[in-house]
This record gives C-alpha cells, structure tokens and sequence, in this order.
C-alpha cells in the first residue's frame, strides 16, 4: 500500500513536471512549479485543520460569522 501511495505523488508530480515544462519551456520554473504546488497543498491543508480544530473547540452556541446578520435597506 505504501509503494501504490509513493508511486502516485511521484506521478502527480511528474504530471506537473511536464505540463509546467511544456507550457513554459523551462526546466527551472518546471522543478519550482512542483514546490510551489506542495507549498499551496500544505498551507491549505493546515487551514482546514486549524479551522477544523477552531469549530470542534468552540462553545456551543456561538453565532457563525455572517449569520443572523442584518444588512441595511
């Protein structure tokens, strides 16, 4: 299970090798297309969970932002 896991990150990121590379012709911005793919993937990741932590952590009974929000006419 663990070789079927490695073996598909490394396709995923051979797929944005060679996508980056064709559209740019450039190996380097290829090779930085790759981090910067994994850079957004953890930042995003890290997101949900703090948030994810944040709401499962919360007092019940706390107001959700934007709700019972009255807005002027």
């Amino acid at each position: 299970m663990f070789q079927l896991s490695v073996l598909a990150l490394l396709a995923y990121c051979l797929m944005i090798f060679f996508d980056s590379w064709k559209q740019n012709q450039s190996i380097t911005v290829a090779s930085l297309s790759v981090q910067a793919v994994f850079v957004q993937m953890v930042g995003y990741g890290l997101g949900f969970l703090s948030e994810g932590w944040k709401y499962l952590r919360e007092p019940q009974g706390t107001v959700q932002t934007g709700e019972r929000v009255e807005y002027p006419s």
